[in-house]
């Protein structure tokens, strides 16, 4: 499903899609004849379909990739029902989630279904043709035998069709070879879920640039955020935390005068695939006079983790990305004690509060500059910390938003390390 599995193009049955989705004949139908209804049976939707797909394909060089592929993935939305690929791909999986991630992954497979069918069409080299043997329609169900012939080989496919609340004919799932296509999708995703988490697992399907860390988007405004936690330690004490809203985005709003909580999120990601991170964060007030190097001044206004690993499954290995109140950008330290992260200031005093920041590090190189050698293969978590609870009257006021893992980045991008300081 990613540029460092096995080409998920062939292993999930591109061929098989791709043969269905442009080579269905569609009679003496041509794109010029009178638009379909949807209230039309099973067939005849899916010869509109085709007609669509082929124009588009005809008008690729003239309308440019970009237009192309934007109209294409447009008309997968419309014709595949990819909130039921996502329920049965999940259900296949075994991998109960919440409704917010179903929703993400079903996103994802439409952009894998429109990578395949293009990819294929570049596979095959002109398009097959297909006859529909059998064509069993009842009021809101229907099966579509085919047979498919693509060069010298012919082989069978089973498209099942479901009519919508609105009348419209969508395809749920495809039947090629020993099994349906959800099946093989479903089989990957159980493969990486064994290891990684699912924000992975939906970059790998859709083959993204970055995997969703975390962008607050699940979460309900002025509630905490879903699927974070603290230290039992913290049960008692006000979590400064709330998701905030600003147009359609969601963000995290913290507001610490003291309470010092850290909350957490496990998310797992391949850090050999995804070795950059990205985020915005946005301070209004910063803790004054605090110093990230003395254990009674280490305040920070904004504070990023992201956890390489937990050593014996307790003890994280942290890398902590801050915004200082007085150490310059650069400065990395480690305070003594077990567990304590590498701190490295990414911004740093009283310019820029009030805007969003956006900041790409290198993070496997930073694991190089502080700890030294290389960092496990598997990050499992990161982590978010503003507290002023060192600095009487203190207040560290911040915004977080679009924590991500990425796959490349300029080749300028640093750890963020520029020299290390002595710290308690």
């Amino acid at each position: 499903m990613g540029r460092n599995t096995m080409t998920a193009l062939k292993k999930l049955g591109y061929l098989s899609l791709a043969t269905f989705v442009l080579a269905f004949v569609p009679g003496d139908r041509s794109p010029g004849d009178a638009p379909h209804t949807y209230s039309a049976d099973a067939r005849t939707a899916v010869e509109w379909y085709y007609d669509q797909w082929r124009d588009l394909l005809e008008r690729r060089a003239a309308i440019g990739e970009g237009e192309f592929t934007a109209q294409f993935l447009a008309l997968v939305q419309d014709a595949f029902d990819a909130d039921h690929l996502a329920a049965e791909v999940l259900r296949s999986a075994g991998a109960p989630v919440r409704p917010y991630e179903r929703e993400r992954l079903a996103s994802a497979l439409e952009i894998a279904i429109k990578n395949e069918i293009v990819s294929g069409l570049a596979e095959v080299g002109k398009v097959p043709t297909m006859r529909v043997t059998t064509a069993d329609e009842q009021a809101d169900r229907a099966t579509i035998e085919c047979s498919v012939r693509a060069g010298s080989e012919t082989y069978g496919l089973t498209l099942y069709m479901a009519k919508t609340a609105d009348g419209q004919w969508k395809i749920r799932d495809l039947h090629t070879g020993n099994e349906r296509i959800t099946a093989r999708y479903g089989r990957d995703a159980k493969r990486m879920l064994d290891k990684y988490s699912f924000p992975y697992v939906v970059a790998q399907v859709s083959d993204a640039p970055f995997v969703v860390l975390e962008d607050f988007e699940e979460g309900t405004v002025d509630e905490l955020p879903v699927g974070w936690q603290w230290k039992g330690k913290d049960d008692d004490k006000h979590k400064p935390y709330r998701v905030h809203q600003e147009g359609d985005n969601k963000y995290l709003a913290a507001r610490d005068t003291g309470q010092s909580v850290i909350i957490a999120k496990d998310v797992k990601w391949n850090l050999q695939e995804f070795p950059y991170v990205s985020f915005r964060w946005r301070v209004h007030e910063i803790p004054e006079g605090a110093d990230e190097r003395r254990h009674d001044k280490v305040d920070s206004a904004a504070g990023i983790y992201f956890v390489y690993r937990r050593i014996l499954g307790l003890v994280p290995e942290s890398v902590k990305y801050v915004w200082s109140s007085t150490l310059p950008v650069g400065a990395a330290m480690q305070r003594s004690g077990l567990g304590k992260p590498w701190m490295v200031v990414a911004d740093s005093g009283k310019a820029g509060l009030g805007e969003w920041r956006t900041h790409v590090f290198d993070i496997t190189q930073a694991y190089r500059d502080t700890f030294g050698g290389l960092p496990s293969k598997e990050a499992v978590g990161i982590a978010i910390l503003s507290d002023a609870n060192n600095t009487p009257g203190g207040h560290a006021y911040a915004d977080y938003d679009d924590i991500r893992a990425l796959r490349s980045a300029d080749s300028t991008v640093q750890s963020g390390v520029r020299v290390i300081l002595q710290a308690q």
